[in-house]
C-alpha cells in the first residue's frame, strides 16, 4: 500500500498529529516512531492533497495553541498573511493578547517608531 510519511520532531508531535487525523475521521493513519503513515487511499477517500492535509495540521496545531503563527506558516507552506486569511476564514482568533500588544510598542519605542 503507497503511504505518505509526515515527519514529526517529538513524540508529543506525533500524538497531535494523530489526534487531527481523528478529528478528519482517518482512523487509517498509522504512528510509526516519530512520523504518521498515511496510505494515499485515505488522502483520496477524503479528498485531501499533501498540501490541504499540511494546511489542516497546521491549522488544528495552531488552534490549540501547539504552535506558533510562525511555524503554521511554515508548516502549511503559507505566507504570514496567507497563513492569517485561513484562520480568518475558518474563524481562528490569533494568539495576540495584552503583553503581546505592550511588548510590541516596547518595540516600538526603542525603534523611535512612537
Amino acid at each position: 500500500m503507497e503511504t505518505v510519511v509526515l515527519q514529526t520532531s517529538n513524540h508529543e508531535d506525533t500524538e497531535m498529529l494523530l489526534l487531527l487525523a481523528r478529528r478528519l475521521n482517518c482512523n487509517a493513519f498509522q504512528s510509526m516512531e516519530e512520523s504518521i503513515k498515511v496510505p494515499i487511499e485515505v488522502l483520496q477517500n477524503q479528498h485531501l492533497s499533501i498540501q490541504k492535509l499540511q494546511l489542516e495540521f497546521s491549522m488544528y496545531l495552531y488552534e490549540k495553541n501547539l504552535i506558533t503563527l510562525e511555524q503554521g506558516c511554515k508548516l502549511s507552506n503559507f505566507d504570514i498573511l496567507g497563513f492569517q486569511k485561513e484562520l480568518g476564514k475558518r474563524k481562528i482568533p490569533m494568539h495576540y493578547d495584552v503583553s503581546d500588544f505592550d511588548q510590541d510598542i516596547q518595540t516600538l519605542k526603542k525603534l523611535n517608531r512612537i
